[in-house]
């Protein structure tokens, strides 16, 4: 049965010897499962095989499962994969551990994947923090207000601060607020969202570009919007000089 389980199964004693390996791991090893089996872990492992022992010691010791180990592993061939490891003990009539029972996933691919997303998410914040335009999502229905990180940066907010549309209009200029207001009431209604305002961050007035496209879901019912804002003062002081 354990030779038709797509995950990687093993058992081993307590001396780190492998008694059994499905055909998983043979597979991922490069090897026949017959020249795996009653082998030290140390022969595929050299390197890194007291670093394992020492967390399958643990196990030994304690009597308790070792679960969601998530760890880069080289195998003999030299590739490098991600391998996500739950450790069973497996114990004698006595309570004692005699066994170790490994299952474990190779989970390289989403690794890989959540790495590019990282580079993804990083090249994001990098671009909007040297354009100056940060981002936003408002939930109408619940009325919570998501900003990007360089959206906090414009406004003078601490990151994380909780958020809301009125969170918001309390940080635009007292003599827009009126129109903002207006202007998003507007956008509800169908109408474009694009507007230029003035906002007090740290004592001193900037004028930022608000746009926003509106979100729907199958019945037409208003989920949302998205938007963006974009620090103008420069370009607004220099248009104010040329006038």
């Amino acid at each position: 049965i354990l030779d038709h389980v797509p995950a990687l199964i093993w058992y081993k004693d307590t001396a780190n010897r492998l008694l059994r390996v499905n055909t998983a791991v043979a597979r991922l090893l490069g090897l026949p499962k017959e020249q795996i089996e009653g082998r030290h872990t140390s022969e595929f492992y050299p390197e890194e095989a007291d670093r394992y022992y020492q967390d399958d010691l643990i196990v030994i010791q304690t009597g308790e499962p070792r679960l969601g180990i998530v760890e880069p592993q080289r195998l003999p061939s030299g590739e490098r994969r991600w391998i996500r490891t739950d450790k069973i003990p497996l114990k004698d009539a006595f309570g004692q551990v005699t066994r170790i029972l490994v299952m474990a996933l190779d989970i390289t691919a989403q690794k890989e994947i959540e790495e590019a997303l990282r580079i993804s998410q990083d090249d994001l914040k990098r671009a909007q923090s040297v354009a100056r335009i940060g981002s936003w999502r408002l939930d109408v229905r619940r009325d919570v207000l998501t900003w990007s990180d360089e959206n906090y940066h414009l406004f003078g907010t601490p990151l994380g601060s909780p958020l809301s549309y009125e969170t918001f209009l309390s940080a635009v200029h007292p003599e827009d607020r009126e129109r903002v207001d207006q202007a998003w009431q507007a956008a509800l209604n169908g109408e474009q969202y694009e507007i230029e305002h003035r906002v007090i961050v740290a004592g001193e007035t900037r004028w930022f570009r608000e746009k926003a496209e509106l979100e729907f879901d199958d019945r037409g019912q208003l989920l949302g919007g998205f938007g963006t804002t974009q620090d103008v003062t420069e370009r607004r002081g220099a248009a104010e000089a040329l006038r």
